[in-house]
């Protein structure tokens, strides 16, 4: 829709005419007015069903001063066109008669470790079936002249299967996983259960899960492979003209989702005689997004350089008695966590969801893209470079320049040999002081690169620190140098268990994966004592080495709840959603600004349409065929 504008159609047609082409849909786009032609184009194209039936509100706000009126797609109006029409992209590819058995054994294995939920209580365990889990997400694009856009949007949870995620489903049990899950690196429990915390108790008949239901949760798949738009629905496109009238605007627009959200879940909607009903398992989004809907006052926003502040919406990290940077065994912030003293002072606009009186703020999740590969894993890779080239000097030969630019450019010479023969092709062009944030010999240098580019780093960066080991065998820090090999593979690690499998881990994975995080950030803790005793800037510790820390931590609580299953970190993942927002974004930029709210929401129903219709291979025909008139 970027690429073809609606007066080419017109054009197109109008000479097709000509040469003596008759047809209804031909002739009105010949007639199409120039001045207007996208509005006549997206008529035409409602018309003839060529985008999906999707009703576009449009939200009457007002600050007292002023009225607006701004378009979006309710969450109500998504889901009663896709279980009407394209069932299989709300339930992972299944139909709307298998739908509900996928929906029920989801909720049996999140009870397995959140048992607390709203859900569980308004619902009984049968009733569940007929519940669709949903998670939402939001997010900044890059608009028009390079101004910020805010776009909203839900997902399912369900992902739908492709020759990559069957692979995944080959073994016979859930339990019996074929990545080597069980070569655990022996780390055991890192924690106490927190006194506030419900204890393992015998489950309900109705919550326990039979092999039945195992063997459906071995088939569930995440959503994070795919086009984003077979899983991801467009609720709102705010351009910077309207969120320059102030914080009124977004706010309005996100409390009538969270408002429509809240009905879907008490009175659902009627499909075919049966009412579906729709939970909130979850919001996505970085911290910066999190901080605004949430409100918080407990953030990372609150790190501070020599006074300590809480910084962790879900306990009290940060406080000078829970210090944020403990990572060994019991750390004392655990026993805040799920605490009863809020994380804010007023609520925010999802506030009124239902999901969990008992802990609201868990609804705020914390993901791997934007706590690993954009936050902790840049400061790994760039401590580490700088380790090596400045510290140790593993990469100086003999008539080498000493320099920074010109060990960094060596150092790069290296990389690019490294991704070349590994046949991958890195975003990084070259090292540089800018790119490692790397002022002068005091600055805690970290990477500018992209998600994928820091997992590629701490490959290379292991193999590296390996070979520095048996060249420095004799220095007397050479300890750090084992530290950063095993925390380089480490976080390869974590993301090779949770990519080789599905949406949920059994328990053998649970404690692999707990124990290869601790490794991560316990070497991590490790690495910054060790620098700071030599005086040398590295590692700095930030609000993502406890971020990472919490997964670790609530992956060790459910395995202390006895729990079977624990739903993967894929599962609130941000990197599918990203891309969602991206090609969005690049839409909203083909559009006149004072259009964008509007328009951006027509071509997504366009594309959309389009995607479901050649992925689900369904006919559809027109509400009118031919058209009256």
């Amino acid at each position: 829709m970027v690429g073809v504008p609606a007066t080419a159609m017109a054009r197109v047609a109008e000479a097709a005419t000509k040469d003596g082409l008759r047809g209804l849909a031909v002739a009105e786009t010949a007639a199409f007015n120039s001045t207007n032609a996208e509005r006549a184009a997206h008529r035409l194209f409602a018309r003839w069903g060529l985008r999906l039936g999707v009703k576009i509100t449009d939200l009457l706000l007002s600050d007292g001063s002023r009225n607006l009126k701004v378009p979006i797609l309710k969450p109500s109006s998504w889901i009663q066109c896709l279980l009407e029409k394209y069932p299989s992209a709300l339930f992972g590819g299944c139909s709307l008669e298998m739908g509900p058995s996928k929906c029920l054994t989801f909720w049996k294995g999140l009870y397995q470790s959140q048992r607390t939920l709203e859900v569980y209580r308004n619902f009984k365990p049968q009733e569940l079936q007929h519940v669709l889990p949903i998670l939402l997400y939001g997010d900044e694009g890059t608009g028009s002249k390079k101004q910020p856009i805010a776009i909203g949007s839900f997902e399912t949870v369900f992902g739908l299967e492709d020759q990559e995620t069957r692979r995944k489903t080959k073994r016979a049990r859930f339990s019996d996983c074929i990545h080597s899950c069980g070569d655990s690196v022996g780390l055991g429990h890192c924690c106490e259960l927190p006194a506030h915390w419900p204890r393992h108790q015998e489950l309900p008949a109705d919550f326990r899960l039979s092999e039945d239901d195992l063997s459906e949760l071995k088939n569930q798949m995440h959503a994070t492979t795919g086009h984003s738009y077979l899983s991801r629905y467009l609720n709102y496109m705010i351009p910077t003209a309207l969120l320059d009238l102030g914080p009124w605007v977004l706010d309005g627009v996100q409390k009538a989702v969270a408002q429509d959200l809240r009905s879907l879940f008490y009175e659902g909607l009627l499909v075919n005689g049966q009412r579906f009903y729709v939970a909130v398992v979850g919001l996505k989004g970085d911290q910066k997004w999190h901080v605004r809907v949430g409100q918080f006052y407990r953030s990372y926003l609150h790190l501070g350089d020599v006074n300590s502040h809480e910084i962790c919406p879900d306990c009290l990290a940060g406080n000078p008695a829970y210090p944020f940077e403990e990572t060994s065994e019991n750390p004392r912030w655990v026993k805040t966590f799920g605490t009863d003293e809020l994380p804010w002072t007023e609520p925010g606009v999802f506030e009124e969801l239902p999901f969990d009186s008992t802990f609201p703020s868990f609804k705020y999740k914390r993901d791997l893209l934007h706590s690993f590969k954009l936050g902790l894993g840049r400061d790994i890779a760039g401590g580490t470079i700088m380790l090596l080239c400045r510290f140790f000097e593993t990469l100086d030969h003999p008539g080498d320049s000493k320099g920074v630019i010109s060990r960094l450019e060596r150092a790069h010479a290296r990389f690019a040999m490294y991704a070349s023969a590994a046949k991958k092709t890195p975003h990084v062009r070259k090292f540089t002081k800018d790119f490692l944030h790397h002022k002068t010999n005091k600055s805690f240098a970290f990477t500018a690169s992209k998600g994928s580019d820091t997992i590629l780093l701490l490959e290379w960066l292991h193999l590296e620190c390996q070979l520095a080991i048996q060249k420095h065998a004799d220095h007397r820090r050479v300890d750090l140098l084992k530290a950063a090999v095993q925390v380089c593979k480490a976080s390869c690690s974590i993301f090779w268990i949770v990519y080789n499998h599905g949406l949920w881990l059994p328990r053998l994975c649970m404690s692999k994966l707990r124990d290869t995080i601790l490794r991560v950030v316990r070497g991590y803790g490790y690495l910054a004592r060790g620098c700071y005793q030599e005086s040398f800037a590295a590692y700095r510790c930030k609000s993502t080495l406890h971020s990472i820390h919490h997964f670790a931590v609530e992956l060790d609580l459910a395995l202390l709840m006895k729990a079977d299953c624990y739903p993967s970190p894929l599962l609130f993942d941000c990197s599918q959603s990203e891309d969602f927002v991206g090609r969005n974004a690049r839409v909203a930029r083909a559009t006149h600004g004072k259009t964008t709210a509007l328009r951006g929401l027509q071509r997504h129903l366009v594309k959309s349409r389009s995607m479901l219709r050649k992925h689900f291979r369904k006919i559809e025909k027109p509400a009118a065929w031919p058209p009256a008139g």
